[in-house]
């Protein structure tokens, strides 16, 4: 059996910032698929690291909490949904050629896995990234941030802080960072779950990213489930939908 399992290590990215992150393995295949698990908007990686990075651990993949640049031991500002899909890119590229991780991942096939902002990770940084994810979970994710700065005006000050403008401002800024506008570059398929009941990340949010996809001609499943709240839904079914998805995916040509 390989067994690894290092907490808080560190690589650095391209711009010299220290992005933090753990790393467990154990299975008795020869590599494991890569399952990023990234931080949200307030919660760092060791709020999913028992939870979410135990259940893919438990199933064979290599199991990925990271923070983002500005969260916890992460250098660099706080960022939404920008360089924070350059910090995850090139973990994953560090972790594919890095000689004390390439001996247990599987360098073909990589997945991401959000709650709340990381759900809106996993939207934007597979649209920004459109090969680089063989299938992306996201619950209760901030999938429109336009539209979360709408319908939450509690965010809305830290909203301001991280995108540096608002909506009315610079749209275009906005629009770099969200998921249902950018989703036609994407070529990941994707599962998104969500409560109705959700104050922290309207379901308007779900709804119209998932009315957008197919409209981009893209593979989404959309489950929701009325009532609820902020929580995460379909964990013990993620791992189900990232075997369905086993392929590389690749940029078609035209």
């Amino acid at each position: 059996r390989k067994t690894k399992s290092i907490e808080v290590v560190y690589y650095t990215n391209s711009q010299g910032l220290d992005i933090h992150f753990d790393f467990y393995f154990n299975s008795t295949s020869e590599n494991g698929r890569i399952v990023m698990i990234p931080d949200s908007w307030s919660s760092t990686k060791d709020s999913y690291r028992d939870s979410v990075g135990a259940h893919f651990l438990n199933l064979g993949f290599a199991s990925v909490t990271l923070n983002t640049r500005g969260k916890g031991a992460s250098e660099g500002d706080r960022d939404a949904f920008g360089y924070e899909c350059l910090d995850i890119y090139e973990a994953i590229n560090y972790l594919r050629t890095d000689s004390t991780y390439s001996g247990y991942v599987n360098d073909s096939i990589v997945y991401i896995w959000g709650f709340s902002a990381a759900g809106g990770k996993a939207g934007v940084c597979s649209a920004k990234y459109p090969d680089l994810f063989a299938s992306a979970f996201a619950t209760g994710g901030v999938l429109n941030i336009t539209k979360w700065y709408s319908t939450n005006p509690s965010y809305q000050t830290s909203i301001e802080d991280r995108v540096g403008a608002t909506p009315s401002g610079d749209s275009e800024a906005f629009l770099t960072r969200d998921g249902a506008y950018l989703g036609e570059n994407s070529q990941t398929p994707i599962r998104v779950t969500q409560y109705t009941g959700d104050s922290s990340v309207n379901y308007a949010l779900a709804r119209n990213y998932n009315e957008s996809m197919p409209d981009y001609g893209k593979t989404i499943e959309y489950i929701e489930v009325f009532g609820g709240g902020h929580a995460v839904l379909g964990l013990d079914d993620s791992d189900e939908f990232f075997e369905t998805y086993s392929s590389e995916v690749f940029i078609p040509s035209f």
